[in-house]
């Protein structure tokens, strides 16, 4: 199933190449699709470190925080409160377009990681999924090559997985 949705935000992602909102080669947008994965990348750690955090520092008898600790946890959120204003700074379409590119660089990762298990586990042979994923490392070389010049996608192109809202704030 995982690997049906990757085909087909891919090939969302191929027919809307067209729709270019922007040349290919803006540098902006390399500095802003570097920000944002900055940016996301940050909240993703300080939110597991919070929850990490709250399991190791949590009182074993009351299970809750000293003043300490909460002081804690709460500048980390601020933190990621300041991360969430920095991508909002950027204009929407931008930052939508470096989360779509995102996920499609994770479905495709997966559905790599995907044939190679049916390879290693015997259901598939070694030629048939070296031709899977000679397809899929050609798609992820052109998706980055797209990223890097702003080849835009739409939000809409990935709607349809499970794994957009995900993205969402």
């Amino acid at each position: 199933m995982l690997v049906k949705k990757g085909e087909q935000a891919l090939h969302s992602y191929r027919v809307q190449q067209g729709l270019f909102r922007r040349n290919q080669g803006d540098k902006d947008f390399h500095i802003i699709r570097t920000r944002v994965l900055q940016a996301l990348s940050f909240i993703q750690a300080h939110q597991s470190a919070q929850e990490m955090f709250k399991k190791e520092f949590a009182s074993v008898n009351s299970n809750c925080l000293s003043l300490a600790e909460k002081a804690v946890i709460d500048e980390s959120r601020i933190q990621v409160s300041k991360a969430y204003g920095a991508i909002n700074a950027f204009d929407e379409e931008d930052v939508k377009a470096v989360k779509s590119q995102y996920v499609c660089m994770i479905l495709l990762h997966k559905a790599a990681s995907y044939f190679r298990t049916l390879a290693s586990n015997g259901l598939m042979t070694e030629r048939e999924a070296n031709e899977f994923l000679d397809k899929y490392d050609l798609e992820l070389r052109n998706l980055r090559i797209s990223a890097e010049l702003k080849t835009d996608i739409t939000y809409k192109s990935i709607s349809s997985c499970k794994i957009a809202p995900i993205l969402e704030e």
